[in-house]
C-alpha cells in the first residue's frame, strides 16, 4: 500500500510505498513528466511511469494509483506503471492549465489543471482542480 507522505519537493508529489516497490519512496518528477522512485537511502531506482502531463499528486487504492496531471486530466496507472485509464481529459488547449477559467466554463467530468487528489476507503477519486475559484470534483467508483 502506498502512502502520502504530505511534502512537496522542486515541485514534486513524494510517497512511500510499502509493497509494490519493496519500501521504496516515489516521486512525481513534474517537468520531466514522469513517476520515479528511490530507495529509502536516495539512490535512484528508476522510472515507475513515463509520458504524463506535468504528474503533481499520487493516490493509491488496491494495485492501482491515480495521478493528478496539470495538464488537463487524471490519468489512473496499475501497478506496473501502465496507464489502464484517462479521466477529463481536456480538449480545450486554451485552458491547459489555466488558473483563470471561470465557473461558467468549467465542464463537469473535464479537468483544467488537476492539483491534488486522493481515494477513500470505498475507492471513489477526489480531484482538486487548480484555479481561481476552487473547484473538487467526486468520481465515483463503479
Amino acid at each position: 500500500m502506498w502512502m502520502r507522505m504530505g511534502c512537496n519537493i522542486s515541485k514534486a508529489a513524494i510517497t512511500r510505498d510499502l509493497e509494490a516497490l519493496h519500501d521504496a519512496v516515489g516521486a512525481s518528477d513534474r517537468e520531466k513528466r514522469r513517476l520515479v522512485h528511490f530507495d529509502l537511502e536516495g539512490n535512484w531506482i528508476g522510472v515507475f511511469a513515463s509520458n504524463l502531463r506535468r504528474p503533481c499528486s499520487v493516490s493509491f487504492f488496491g494495485d492501482n494509483l491515480a495521478v493528478a496531471e496539470l495538464e488537463f486530466r487524471v490519468t489512473i496507472i496499475d501497478k506496473t506503471g501502465t496507464p489502464i485509464s484517462f479521466l477529463g481529459d481536456n480538449p480545450n488547449q486554451a485552458q491547459w492549465p489555466s488558473f483563470g477559467v471561470p465557473p461558467q466554463d468549467q465542464k463537469i467530468g473535464i479537468f483544467n489543471a488537476p492539483h491534488g487528489l486522493s481515494f477513500d476507503k470505498a475507492g471513489n477519486l477526489y480531484v482538486q482542480d487548480w484555479n481561481k475559484t476552487g473547484r473538487i470534483t467526486k468520481l465515483t467508483k463503479l
